[in-house]
């Protein structure tokens, strides 16, 4: 969930650190949001591309099995 804290503050450095560290790129927070559903749900379009280049899971589903708007459409 490191992971999507950072992600959460927009905060590149942070979220390259983070990147760097031994971290699940696709885990989910309590509310069931990926680092990449965070970031696209707060605009941080950096953030965002910088997760896509690492390789998170673009078809990751939130526990309620849907997809965040945004990500449905970087999925295409």
């Amino acid at each position: 969930m490191a992971l999507v804290a950072a992600a959460a503050t927009g905060d590149m450095r942070l979220v390259r650190r983070t990147l760097s560290s031994d971290c699940d790129l696709n885990a989910l927070n309590s509310e069931g949001d990926s680092a990449l559903m965070v970031a696209a749900k707060r605009n941080h379009v950096e953030v965002m591309t910088l997760l896509l280049v690492s390789g998170v899971d673009v078809d990751l589903r939130r526990h309620s099995r849907s997809l965040t708007p945004h990500c449905q459409n970087f999925q295409n």
